[in-house]
């Protein structure tokens, strides 16, 4: 009898040392199944940094250097800025932009990629990675302020032209403007020194006139016509 209860006792402690042997391995089990989702997170999220480090560079390096504007050439390499999205230089105000591989026609409009070096002289100046003719755009109209621009950066080229009555234009007009009515701007114009090459800036009392004669003049075959508006936008002084 002594001997069967010693043998119970060994079968029963034999099946409690294989039922904790059972659950240690099921533990470690579960010890590697956390290490393994740990790394595959850990490599996953160093895996998603370095896509976005290398997207932010490329997304950089695509855009260095590179400016775009539109832009009118007034004579030469001188421009007048159109449209400055980016605000670089600023619509109204003038540059210099040399392009060497491509011809540049006087009057007309274009849209341009500026290197990212841009000389801080007056007017600015930069070189152009790419100018593309925008076909049959016209400017829109301009102030008095970039008129004044334009007339002292290019005196020789510039002409400052009121297309009033004569009655309207000695009751004041802008210094340094000469007179040639709408009614016989077409006629008047041929006898003047006026070139159809030179930069012409028209203006009137109200806008209406001005607008007329610079479609005219563009007809015509005058390749820089700019409209400034109506005196009534003036706010210099009148001479007389």
């Amino acid at each position: 009898m002594r001997k069967i209860l010693i043998s119970l006792i060994i079968l029963l402690l034999s099946l409690n040392i294989l039922a904790c042997n059972s659950d240690n391995n099921h533990n470690q089990d579960d010890l590697d199944s956390v290490e393994t989702s740990k790394e595959e997170v850990n490599n996953n999220n160093d895996a998603s940094d370095i896509t976005s480090i290398e997207s932010a560079d490329d997304n950089n390096n695509d855009s260095d250097g590179l400016s775009d504007m539109i832009v009118m050439n007034l004579y030469d390499n001188s421009f007048l800025v159109l449209q400055d999205d980016q605000e670089i230089i600023g619509v109204g105000e003038l540059i210099s932009i040399r392009k060497s591989d491509q011809e540049i026609t006087i009057g007309k409009i274009y849209s341009v990629e500026l290197e990212d070096q841009i000389a801080t002289s007056y007017p600015p100046q930069a070189v152009a990675t790419k100018m593309e003719l925008l076909e049959d755009a016209l400017p829109g109209a301009i102030n008095f302020e970039m008129a004044d621009k334009i007339m002292q950066h290019l005196p020789e080229k510039s002409h400052l032209i009121d297309v009033r009555s004569k009655s309207e234009y000695d009751g004041g007009h802008v210094p340094g403007a000469i007179l040639l009515p709408l009614e016989n701007i077409d006629t008047e114009i041929e006898i003047s020194e006026i070139n159809q090459d030179d930069i012409i800036i028209v203006y009137c009392f109200s806008g209406a006139r001005s607008h007329s004669a610079a479609n005219l003049l563009r007809e015509l075959g005058y390749k820089v016509v700019l409209d400034a508006g109506g005196i009534l936008n003036y706010t210099g002084e009148l001479e007389y």
